[in-house]
């Protein structure tokens, strides 16, 4: 005993061959003691020096600590004390210790102890015996075991809780729980056990997952609540994220229609608080984030029409309109409320007719069309929010003819233009017989695609590629002398065919394209940068293979004609 008082007394006196020598004697006490006591005092022991000394703990005591979960399972203090060892064994995040005692330890130390321990699934399944245990500190304990369990790996031990019987429902349950505590440990529990797996996600979401979560929501309160209010959020974007069938099950259950009544206060909150916590903006973003998923343009078209008609039924198009309308809203909070109103209405005649027919708070009162159009041109107002107003009046304008032409018969010139710039009046009055324009135009086009020197100017040359790759493509041959054969010959004399296809195809290759087809929201840091939207990427990779095969089929008639044309003539036949 006096080497475990010269421990426990003064630590740092104690070396690492020390330590190790009494995690030795205290894994042998546990192994051999006929008493609980005596086991429990050892197993304290253990988890005493777990943290400092995570390698030998975890080599020589890991296996006791299985084997005293089972056979001291009646002992709360005895299981509260392994749970810990676990814990601090396979934890690699940083913790108190002194980094110099950690030298020789690898950083993946908890990752490894994680893979030996769930070799074994009799393990996993002795560990979640204890979230049914009537002791609070028990089951948290339980929880972050597990929670520490699935960050270190992942499927494996999905695959495994997926085959264990009540796992999924012992999760569930674990947010209805009556301690504050462990309701909100179980959803990072639930946020970790779905993550990137749509089995699990369903299995989770047939457990009623989305009414005991809401109900958390509605309780707590969306301006009220803390961070566990943003934990509800987020999984339910992670269970809805990709997932159709959540997707359906979400708008079966009327959910759409309470969160809509949530967002109902926002307005008024708004109004009457000049300042918002942090934490309480970040809650409502999150609320938003679940309707931009619901109506996410990678979904499948029909759950997307679904859910828009069900949150315009709800009335959550008015409070939209309502917080963009309101005095001294955060960039942050207008951006988000912008972004989720566009995709409300995006490609819904009813909704965009619904949105173009509110009007502005003014004096006189405006049409939303005007004041989405004046702020997009405001320069005084923040770029991101002006980006953000952009796609929401690219939304509203989507497949919508009646409503582009009422905006275009607004901006059009009623007449000659006396301000107008040489070129515009120039383009404005071009004449379709005019040939040499039609090649001015071509030969500066052709002088774009050839260019390249950095990024964005090689982002402009292959969009200029893209054009003339397109007068190729849908050319009906109407103007002489630049039908589609004579352009392709034109090309392959100037820059070639083949260069002309690369140009093209570096487009989807490009950071920014690669950016637009993640995201449907518009981001730039400053005005001049080169941005494109989720749109264009889903027209281009249409075009793209059009043109490929188009642009190769052309490009092999081309060089058969002159191989044709420059074979040698075969010799005359001979004279008799």
């Amino acid at each position: 005993m006096e080497l475990f008082r010269r421990y426990l007394g003064q630590p740092d006196e104690v070396g690492e061959e020390a330590g190790a020598d009494v995690v030795e004697v205290l894994v042998d006490r546990l192994q051999t003691s006929t008493r609980v006591e005596d086991r429990r005092d050892a197993m304290r022991g253990i988890k005493a020096l777990s943290k400092r000394y995570r390698l030998q703990v975890g080599t020589q005591a890991m296996p006791s600590c299985i084997e005293a979960l089972s056979r001291d399972s009646e002992d709360p203090d005895t299981v509260s004390y392994a749970l810990d060892t676990l814990c601090n064994i396979m934890n690699d995040a940083a913790n108190d210790v002194d980094p110099k005692d950690l030298v020789n330890i690898p950083p993946d130390l908890g990752k490894q102890f994680t893979e030996i321990f769930i070799k074994e699934p009799e393990n996993v399944q002795l560990v979640l015996s204890f979230l049914s245990s009537y002791d609070m500190h028990l089951r948290r304990q339980t929880i972050q075991l597990l929670i520490l369990l699935l960050e270190n790996n992942l499927r494996s031990l999905q695959d495994i809780l997926l085959n264990s019987p009540m796992a999924v429902s012992k999760f569930v349950d674990t947010i209805c729980d009556p301690m504050e505590v462990i309701r909100n440990d179980g959803l990072l529990l639930l946020l970790t056990f779905t993550k990137s797996h749509s089995t699990i996600q369903k299995i989770v979401a047939f457990e009623n997952v989305f009414q005991k979560v809401l109900n958390i929501v509605e309780t707590e309160t969306i301006t009220d609540g803390g961070v566990v209010i943003e934990d509800c959020f987020a999984l339910i974007v992670q269970l809805l994220t990709g997932n159709k069938q959540n997707q359906m099950l979400f708008k079966d259950g009327r959910f759409i229609q309470r969160l809509a009544n949530l967002f109902q206060s926002v307005p008024d909150e708004l109004s009457e608080s000049c300042t918002w916590s942090a934490q309480k903006l970040v809650n409502v973003g999150c609320l938003l984030k679940v309707f931009r998923t619901l109506v996410a343009p990678t979904n499948k078209t029909q759950n997307i029409k679904a859910c828009q008609t069900d949150m315009q039924n709800s009335g959550l198009l008015d409070s939209l309109w309502k917080v963009v309308m309101a005095n001294g809203v955060p960039a942050e909070l207008l951006m988000q409320t912008l972004y989720t109103m566009g995709d409300v209405v995006r490609y819904c005649p009813a909704n965009q007719q619904a949105l173009a027919s509110l009007v502005a708070p003014s004096t006189p009162p405006q049409p939303a069309i005007t004041v989405l159009l004046v702020t997009i041109v405001n320069e005084r107002q923040q770029l991101a929010v002006r980006m953000a107003v952009l796609y929401c009046f690219q939304c509203l304008l989507a497949s919508n003819a009646e409503i582009q032409g009422q905006v275009v018969s607004t901006l059009l010139p009623r007449a000659a233009e006396p301000h107008c710039t040489p070129a515009v009046h120039a383009f404005l009055s071009l004449k379709s017989g005019e040939e040499t324009a039609k090649g001015a135009i071509l030969s500066h086009l052709i002088s774009e695609a050839s260019a390249g020197d950095g990024d964005e100017v090689n982002v402009v040359s292959s969009l200029s590629a893209l054009l003339i790759g397109i007068c190729v493509r849908y050319n009906g041959g109407a103007v002489e002398g630049f039908d589609s054969k004579a352009l392709v010959k034109i090309i392959d004399e100037r820059m070639g065919v083949d260069d002309l296809t690369k140009r093209i195809n570096q487009i989807s290759r490009s950071e920014v394209f690669i950016l637009a087809l993640q995201s449907s929201q518009l981001k730039a840091s400053q005005p001049s940068d080169l941005v494109f939207d989720y749109e264009f990427t889903q027209i281009f990779k249409v075009i793209e293979c059009k043109l490929n095969i188009l642009l190769l089929a052309s490009s092999i008639f081309y060089l058969a004609c002159l191989l044709v044309l420059t074979e040698a003539p075969p010799p005359p036949p001979p004279h008799n």
